[in-house]
C-alpha cells in the first residue's frame, strides 16, 4: 500500500474498532466475520449449507439425518451459471477496496463459496430447466426425466395433417361437421388478405365464419369473438390468434392453413 491508501485503512479500521466496542456493529461489519467467528485465512465462511449438514448431528429437539434436505434449483440453467461467477465477482470487487486501503485483505474471507466448494456441501438436489445445460445432464442419473404441465390440465391434442391442394374443402367439411355438434372452429392464414379471402370463401360455401386481425378496432376484434362464442358464427378466421390469450371453450379445432410455409 502507499501511504495514502495505509492512513485510509489505518483510520478506518480504528474508526470500526470504537464503533464495535461502543455499539456492538459498524458499517461493513460483516468483513470482519474471520476475525469474529477465528477462522485462519482463505478458508470457506460459514453458509446455510453448513447448518443443514450439522442439523442431524446431535442438539436438536428433533434431529434430522444430515442428509435429509433436497436442494432445488429452478431454472438451472441460468442459476448455475450465477452460481459459479458469485466468487470471482465477489473477489474482482475487493480486489480494488483492498489495494486502496478501504478494506483489510481479510474481507476476502467473507465471501460466496466458490463452485467446488458448494457442491462439496450438497448431497443431494433437483435441477428444473426448459433447457438443461452439460452440467445438470452430467449430474443427474438416467439422463433426467421430461415434465410435461398443463396449467388448464388439457392434454396435447391429437395432430393431423393434411395436403395444401385440398385444405379449403377439408377446412369446410371439417367446420361443418363441428358445427352440427354445437363446436367451433379457429382458422390460422398466414396474411390478413388471407383470412379475408378464406372468411370469404366459406361464406360463399355456406360456412357462417368472419375474420379477425389487427387491422379491425378493439370494438371490431371484441364484437368477432362474441360471434363466436354466442354461435352467430362457426368460424372465426385469424393471422396470429394463438398468440391473442384467446378462451374459448367451445372451440375443439384449430386448422392452421398453409402449415408448410413461413409465417
Amino acid at each position: 500500500l502507499n501511504f495514502e491508501a495505509a492512513e485510509r485503512l489505518r483510520q478506518r479500521v480504528s474508526n470500526d474498532l470504537l464503533l464495535l466496542r461502543e455499539t456492538g456493529t459498524c458499517p461493513g461489519v460483516e468483513n470482519y466475520s474471520r476475525h469474529f467467528a477465528g477462522r485462519p485465512p482463505n478458508v470457506p465462511p460459514e453458509t446455510l449449507l453448513d447448518y443443514l449438514k450439522l442439523s442431524g448431528k446431535g442438539g436438536s429437539d428433533n434431529p434430522i439425518d444430515s442428509n435429509d434436505w433436497l436442494l432445488i434449483v429452478d431454472e438451472s440453467h441460468v442459476t448455475l451459471p450465477q452460481l459459479k461467477a458469485m466468487y470471482g465477482g465477489d473477489r474482482a470487487r475487493k480486489i480494488s477496496l483492498v489495494k486502496n486501503g478501504y478494506r483489510l485483505p481479510s474481507a476476502f474471507d467473507n465471501r460466496p463459496l466458490k463452485d467446488d466448494e458448494f457442491w462439496e456441501r450438497v448431497d443431494q438436489g433437483l435441477f428444473v430447466s426448459a433447457t438443461p445445460g452439460k452440467f445438470e445432464l452430467d449430474s443427474t442419473l438416467n439422463g433426467g426425466v421430461d415434465m410435461v404441465i398443463r396449467p388448464t390440465n388439457i392434454m396435447d391434442p391429437p395432430i393431423f395433417v393434411r395436403s395444401t391442394n385440398t385444405q379449403l374443402r377439408d377446412l369446410r367439411s371439417e367446420i361443418v361437421k363441428r358445427a352440427e355438434k354445437g363446436e367451433k372452429t379457429l382458422a390460422m392464414a398466414i396474411t390478413k388478405r388471407d383470412a379475408e379471402d378464406m372468411a370469404s370463401y366459406l361464406l360463399e360455401n355456406d360456412v357462417k365464419a368472419t375474420y379477425i386481425h389487427s387491422d379491425l378496432n378493439t370494438v371490431e376484434r371484441a364484437e368477432a369473438l362474441k360471434s363466436l362464442q354466442n354461435g352467430t358464427i362457426d368460424c372465426l378466421v385469424g393471422v396470429n390468434l394463438m398468440r391473442e390469450g384467446i378462451d374459448l371453450p367451445q372451440v375443439s379445432l384449430v386448422a392452421i392453413m398453409s402449415a408448410d410455409n413461413q409465417g
